[in-house]
């Protein structure tokens, strides 16, 4: 039987599955216009890009989407420079969202996959593209190996994310890797502005190989009344300082919660409180275990 006599939805399964094995679509494509117009519904559906060249071209295109991306993923390699990525970025949401209203709702998910440099001068433009993108859920990985510990997310770079996250109000679901945060006094409330500011909507965070985490801002975060939906915050081999220092335990932010509380930093709640929260809020976690040196970990994987 010929492809164009099968039903749509048989259709559109058969030719999800090639797409997702086949970076090159064109001969797809060319089979005829039903499959073409089916084609076109599900790769704007699930925009993906595997380089930069992709993520440009789209950016650069004019004509109109033929639906609002539920989705929208980069994937950049390990080695890859381009200056530009987050100004593309931008331009490229921008067009995603010309189809977006209260009926297709938010973007569900918006994945990135790439590093950051301490020398890239447009470091300011992950500020301005992830502002216009207001997901549902965001993931930001490194391109390298999971087995690796390596910075995707310079700490440069995270002021500027944290302030695009802090003006989302739909994000309900957070996880970021691979992440230098910025080094401040241990003690400085201000670092908590670092981490997340209150955000309504938010109900979970996972942070995995950080370094340099505060955990008063962990703590301040947490314990912040304008939380009011988050219900976890997983910190899988979060380090307070360098990774060959020691990972972030639960009791860690339950004591740096109590002495926020005693430098009268948090406001209306008590110590019990406190400890209530973090105890239902806060999981700390072994993942990846260096061959030898640092912080190692015997038995249970969960770190109380």
């Amino acid at each position: 039987m010929s492809l164009r006599y099968l039903p749509v939805e048989v259709l559109s399964e058969i030719l999800s599955l090639a797409f997702a094995d086949n970076a090159n679509l064109c001969d797809i494509l060319c089979l005829n216009s039903k499959i073409l117009a089916i084609s076109k519904l599900i790769i704007h559906s699930e925009i993906k890009f595997l380089s930069y060249r992709q993520l440009h071209s789209f950016s650069s295109g004019k004509d109109p989407l033929c639906c609002a991306p539920r989705s929208v993923t980069l994937i950049l390699p390990g080695g890859a420079t381009h200056l530009d990525v987050f100004a593309d970025l931008k331009r490229a949401l921008i067009r995603c969202n010309r189809n977006r209203s209260d009926e297709t709702g938010p973007l569900d998910a918006l994945r990135l996959q790439l590093h950051t440099h301490t020398r890239d001068p447009n470091l300011h433009h992950i500020s301005d593209a992830l502002s216009v993108a207001d997901p549902k859920n965001f993931v930001w990985s490194g391109p390298d190996p999971v087995h690796h510990f390596s910075i995707a997310i310079v700490s440069q770079a995270v002021r500027h994310l944290v302030h695009a996250i802090s003006a989302w109000s739909q994000i309900q679901h957070i996880k970021l890797t691979n992440v230098a945060f910025p080094v401040n006094d241990a003690k400085d409330y201000v670092s908590k502005h670092l981490f997340l500011n209150a955000i309504p909507s938010l109900r979970t965070v996972l942070l995995g190989k950080v370094a340099f985490l505060s955990v008063y801002a962990v703590a301040g975060t947490v314990c912040d009344h304008g939380m009011t939906n988050l219900e976890q915050v997983r910190l899988v081999d979060a380090y307070s300082e360098s990774i060959w220092g020691r990972r972030m335990r639960r009791s860690d932010v339950e004591k740096a919660g109590l002495d926020l509380l005693a430098m009268g930093l948090l406001c209306g709640t008590s110590g019990d409180d406190i400890i209530a929260r973090v105890t239902s809020v806060v999981v700390c976690e072994v993942e990846t275990e260096r061959i030898q040196g640092g912080d190692r970990i015997e038995g249970s994987r969960i770190l109380f």
